[in-house]
Parts: C-alpha cells; structure tokens; sequence
C-alpha cells in the first residue's frame, strides 16, 4: 500500500511542477513584450525629442553633436537597464511568492491523497463495505465506524469544497485559507494514522 500512496503522490506532484513550468513560460513571454514596449516607448521619445530639436534649428558643431549623441544613448541604455531590473525584480518576487503557493498547494492536494487512502485502507481493514469511489461515502463509512467524529465530518465537508475549488477552478486562493485547510486536512490524516 505504501508504494500506491507514494506513487500516487508522485502522480499530484508531477501534475503541478508541469503547471508551474507553463506558467514560467507564459511568464517568459509576457517579460520579452514588456521589454519591448520599454524599448519602443523610449525609441519614440527619443524620435519625438530629436525630432523638436531640429525644429528649433540650433546649428551645433560636428563634436557638440557627437556629445549630444553619447548622452543621449548613455541616457537610454541607463533607462532601459533601470527597467529591465525593476521587471526583473518583479519577476522573481512573483516566481518566489508563486513557487511558495505552489508548494502550498502541492502539500495540501497531497495530504488530501492520503485522507482518501488512508480512509480507504481503515474501513477496508475493517471489513467494510463501500463505494470506493464516492469520497463521501468514505466520510460518512469513517464516521459510523467512529474513526472520525461528526464535526471532522463538517470540516470535511469544507475542506472537501476547497479542494473541489482549486482543483476545478484554476482560480488562486488565498495563502491564509490554503494554510487552514492544509493543518485541517493534516490533522484529520494524523488521526487516520493511530
């Protein structure tokens, strides 16, 4: 049994850092077309400010305008390097902040796995029957067994609608009711475990 729960939680695991890999690229994406609307919004001023400099017709020396044009591009590179490192900056506080709900997440799914498996191998160890598929028949079998009291019961029934929610959803929740849930679902297991 041990090798099905392991395998098992290796098969969630694996569905959610192939989730975090697309999101990273589609993250990708979306920084390469920040930087280029960085990089056009200054091609433009810089089009825009040349253009007013001209129509002011200040006749310059060849060295005035060389000058002109180092601290001009001086002025750009630093501009864009200024942005690249703020879009960047974000970048990772939105990978870090990300990678954490996922792993959040991931633990969270995980010990649901093991509530199903662990509920499972009780009553079928008590010789039970039940609808091995119907999660709720599990809860309710658990209960009359007396493995599991009748407020775990209504704190499965919450937790069982969050978990229906970020799995079905693709909707992000919160950190706070996502750590919540996890304790919750963590403790239900550890009595499942005695």
């Amino acid at each position: 049994m041990k090798d099905n729960d392991q395998s098992s939680n290796i098969g969630y695991e694996d569905d959610l850092w192939e989730l975090e890999s697309r999101q990273r690229s589609s993250r990708r994406i979306q920084q390469i077309f920040q930087i280029y609307a960085v990089s056009g919004v200054l091609t433009g001023l810089f089009a825009l400010a040349y253009f007013f400099f001209r129509q002011i017709k200040i006749d310059l020396s060849p060295e005035d305008r060389t000058i002109l044009l180092v601290a001009m591009s001086g002025f750009s590179v630093s501009i864009a390097s200024v942005l690249a490192l703020f879009l960047k900056k974000q970048a990772i506080a939105l990978q870090i902040e990300r990678k954490g709900y996922i792993s959040s997440a991931s633990e969270f799914l995980v010990l649901w796995a093991q509530f199903e498996i662990k509920g499972r191998n009780r009553l079928e160890a008590a010789g039970q029957k039940f609808n091995t598929m119907s999660i709720r028949e599990i809860i309710s079998r658990l209960i009359d067994t007396k493995y599991l009291t009748a407020s775990d019961a209504s704190t499965l029934e919450e937790i069982l609608r969050f978990r229906n929610f970020l799995v079905h959803s693709g909707a992000q929740t919160s950190q706070d009711d996502l750590n919540r849930m996890t304790k919750a679902i963590q403790a239900i297991v550890n009595r499942l475990e005695v």
